[in-house]
């Protein structure tokens, strides 16, 4: 049972920390309407599924880093 504790641990830490930043990016980085204060069932939803968030954030990144939406413009 202490092994599943620490495992679970060690999944909700980076989870916090990147909700954390992800939040901070989010509502001093966007314009309005998308920089508005989290809800608690976002802020869970991104420490629960921190994989998903964050693999899904830095696939767009190098998108954008490489030009990907140069052409939509």
């Amino acid at each position: 049972m202490r092994e599943i504790i620490g495992y679970f641990v060690w999944y909700i830490i980076p989870g916090v920390l990147w909700g954390g930043f992800l939040e901070y990016f989010t509502t001093k980085n966007l314009p309005e309407p998308y920089n508005r204060a989290w809800t608690m069932q976002e802020r869970l939803m991104h420490v629960f599924f921190w994989p998903l968030s964050f693999s899904k954030f830095i696939i767009e990144l190098f998108k954008g880093y490489f030009g990907y939406y140069d052409d939509e413009e």
